[in-house]
């Protein structure tokens, strides 16, 4: 008796649903679609910001390789972003002089040169911690003014074993890597 019971009250709102379904047909008017439109004026300052870093960072690393460490463009805040190791008198107005746009500095620890090094050291050590200690270095790639991001399949296995190794030479900052993924496109 129950088993019919649960069934009936199963087979009640899928039939509800069926007939709801079942019923006459209504064609409906769909909108036409709304026209997109591809402009490469999204960001009306976006070129200029653009044209900004392309002038800012060629002089930075030349003039201050000690200080400067990366830029960015923030396109919707419509600001330059340039990172630099504080403590270079001039450096700060040099900068925003250089460039008719809107230069947000921001403090860094290392500059871009001295983690562009350890990052190359890094990646010449691939081998080495695959044969020698069976860890694989997924990835690796500065992270401005600040370290070496190392991704690990296992950060918190194998990340104390780089960091220990690393400590007094470089700074790493472990993460989880992951691998890159080729898609195939069908011709």
């Amino acid at each position: 008796m129950r088993s019919r019971t649960l069934f009936a009250l199963l087979l009640v709102p899928i039939a509800a649903a069926g007939s709801a379904v079942a019923g006459p047909r209504h064609e409906a008017t769909a909108a036409p679609p709304a026209e997109v439109v591809f402009s490469d004026e999204f960001w009306l300052h976006q070129e200029q910001l653009g044209r900004a870093a392309e002038t800012v960072e060629p002089v930075a690393r030349r003039q201050w390789p000690e200080s400067y460490a990366g830029l960015e463009v923030d396109v919707p805040a419509n600001v330059l972003v340039v990172r630099r190791v504080p403590g270079n008198p001039g450096i700060d107005r040099a900068l925003r002089a250089l460039v008719p746009v809107s230069v947000r500095l921001i403090d860094a620890v290392y500059p871009e040169r001295q983690v562009d090094a350890w990052t190359e050291r890094l990646r010449a050590d691939r081998g080495y911690w695959q044969e020698q200690r069976g860890i694989e270095i997924i990835e690796s790639r500065p992270d401005p003014g600040r370290c070496v991001s190392i991704g690990l399949d296992d950060p918190e296995r194998d990340g104390p074993a780089l960091i220990a190794h690393y400590r007094q030479t470089m700074a790493v900052c472990v993460e989880k890597g992951y691998r890159a993924e080729l898609l195939a496109l069908d011709r």
